[in-house]
């Protein structure tokens, strides 16, 4: 009987550590797939990038954040990058933004209201730099194939 003993604790041992590695593995792999979604690792490292700023910026409590991406130009930039390849990361961040104020309504009714608030920063995938911002209000809702900034920010 104990010979056996020793046997199994012997084979515990030594697959212990292997076993260990296999589930990280799979684990990561799986929070990858579902964190970044369609972007690749450089993409979603610029959205994270991106969101953090607009974060710090803004002195935001985002409750959501995500990145996707789409075809498309800016043709007329309201920040400083360019977004003049043909595909756009759009990044948008929902919750609250105590720096922003929306006004300017005047003739157009009261300014817009909703659930959510958000705001979205279009750029280049190939760089961090937005080139353009823009406050939206209502349900938010994010594509199908998007990428969760969440974990990251």
């Amino acid at each position: 009987m104990r010979p056996r003993v020793w046997y199994a604790l012997l084979v515990l041992v030594l697959t212990s550590p292997a076993v260990t590695v296999l589930v990280h593995h799979q684990r990561a792999g799986a929070q990858d797939a579902v964190n970044r979604g369609p972007l690749t690792t450089v993409e979603y490292a610029h959205a994270v990038a991106i969101a953090r700023a607009e974060v710090a910026k803004e002195d935001a409590k985002a409750s959501r954040a995500v990145a996707y991406l789409v075809d498309g130009k800016v043709q007329v930039p309201n920040l400083a990058g360019r977004c003049t390849s043909g595909h756009l990361l759009v990044v948008s961040l929902v919750g609250t933004f105590p720096h922003i104020a929306v006004g300017g309504f005047a003739g157009l009714g009261s300014p817009p209201t909703g659930p959510d608030e958000w705001v979205t920063m279009k750029a280049d995938p190939a760089s961090d730099e937005p080139c353009l911002v823009g406050v939206s209000f209502g349900r938010f809702a994010p594509p199908v194939d998007y990428a969760d900034l969440g974990p990251a920010l």
